[in-house]
């Protein structure tokens, strides 16, 4: 499917700061997928830094309508693995989530997919809700069990909990995400975010060639600063993490990296430490 692509933004989509610049151009290679449709996107895609509060965002992007068209009629079961939440996500994610199952909460994942993570919650006691774009993954999702919305408009009732895994890097809007994520949760409720760290080693030393940043369904990389300036919630614990256990590189295969890194070459994959970080705001 050819794509228009053109959409540009002059000023940050995270603080709308106007002192941005550019990292470089971006290469999705061949075979490019958005989601689980194949695409030919007419544009060179771009990423770009900003001053002010340090984070990424990706120029030459699709419409957002585009986009949730994409989401909408794509099936995201098959792009996004199925494995056992338990057997996908590194110790330290699954040790500090067990720290917030202590009592029974009410939790929604927006954006679930067909709902790893909620299996792993009601698992541990949790109600479980979902948001999810894909008809097909939602259905997969509501056989289990779980209560799924198919739009975040659409969601009711309160929660304890809201989940953002792999979700934030999607984002047009994050301004009005994180307003309905606020109108959802009890005050003192948490909102727990797994997405790439733009500030780890990995991201600073590949830039444009970061594996994270190649897909063109991510569009967006907000800084652990500014997590921290936000008026609705209150920054209360960064986790240094991996995306999954797949990508916790083994010691030879960092001597590897770093020959490559040396070389010129590499494949933007973690290096020494997580590229990923796991991060808890509550709401004020």
């Amino acid at each position: 499917m050819n794509i228009n692509n053109n959409t540009r933004r002059e000023y940050c989509p995270v603080c709308q700061s106007r002192e941005v610049t550019s990292i470089g151009p971006l290469d999705y290679g061949r075979n490019v997928k958005f989601g689980s449709v194949n695409i030919n996107p007419g544009s060179t895609p771009e990423l770009w830094e900003c001053r002010t509060c340090e984070s990424w965002f990706v120029n030459n992007i699709l419409a957002e309508k585009d986009a949730l068209e994409l989401y909408t009629v794509g099936e995201s079961n098959q792009r996004w693995s199925a494995q056992p939440f338990a057997e996908a996500k590194s110790p330290e994610i699954l040790h500090t989530l067990n720290e917030m199952f202590l009592s029974r909460p009410r939790v929604i994942d927006i954006g679930c997919n067909t709902g790893e993570l909620l299996d792993y919650c009601a698992a541990q006691g949790a109600v479980t809700y979902g948001v999810e774009l894909s008809s097909s993954s939602r259905s997969v999702c509501q056989a289990k069990g779980h209560s799924v919305f198919e739009s975040i408009a659409a969601v009711s009732g309160s929660f304890d909990i809201a989940f953002a895994f792999d979700l934030i890097e999607h984002v047009y809007d994050i301004h009005s995400l994180l307003k309905s994520i606020c109108q959802m949760l009890q005050k003192g409720g948490r909102l727990v975010i797994l997405t790439g760290d733009n500030s780890s080693v990995t991201a600073r030393l590949y830039r444009q060639n970061w594996w994270y940043a190649r897909y063109p369904e991510h569009i967006v990389f907000p800084s652990w600063k500014s997590w921290c300036g936000q008026e609705d919630f209150r920054a209360v614990r960064k986790v240094v993490t991996y995306a999954s256990r797949g990508y916790r590189p083994k010691p030879l295969g960092r001597i590897k990296a770093f020959v490559n890194l040396l070389q010129a070459k590499g494949n933007g994959l973690p290096l020494i430490s997580g590229d990923h970080h796991l991060m808890i705001l509550e709401k004020l």
